[in-house]
């Protein structure tokens, strides 16, 4: 067979394949594959308690060297006002922050739970979670404890 021919073949080839994967007739009898989007359970047991949720970093935020070891990150967003807990995976599937308790003078704990949602992309991307300053908290320096189910145990930061 000729180059041309074997480029006519593997061009037939990707077409039936992509149409294949493109098909959105279904089978008589067959179920109905799983949504990518939330249920109405997942959805309410995914609200966090953060202000604001965003895919991305703050403004201002270079990406951190270690950054593929998954470690999350602690940033100030307005110094002394609000600041970002950056944690790193799935864009669909974030970890979802459920409690901010003042625990000294200076210091809080956040804990994060898993994402309720059962189809998450696998992409490695940062999400970061902002929070205001809990009223009554002195700083700088702020201290946060992090603890999520997904990390070996807490994890410490100090924003100056």
């Amino acid at each position: 067979m000729t180059a041309r021919g074997l480029l006519a073949v593997a061009a037939a080839a990707a077409i039936l394949a992509l149409t294949g994967c493109a098909s959105s007739a279904q089978q008589p009898g067959a179920s109905t594959p799983p949504s990518a989007s939330p249920t109405a359970s997942e959805e309410s047991s995914m609200e966090s308690i953060a202000d604001e949720v965003f895919t991305g970093l703050p403004e201002g935020v270079d990406t951190p060297a270690d950054a593929g070891s998954g470690r999350p990150d602690a940033v100030w967003v307005e110094p002394g006002a609000t600041f970002a807990i950056i944690t790193w995976g799935s864009s669909t599937c974030p970890p979802v922050a459920r409690t901010l308790e003042q625990i000294g003078d200076s210091e809080i704990a956040i804990q994060f739970d898993r994402n309720a949602r059962t189809m998450c992309t696998m992409d490695f991307v940062p999400t970061s979670h902002v929070f205001s300053v809990p009223e009554g908290v002195v700083v700088p320096p702020l201290l946060i404890t992090m603890t999520a189910e997904e990390l070996d145990g807490p994890v410490e930061f100090e924003l100056p």
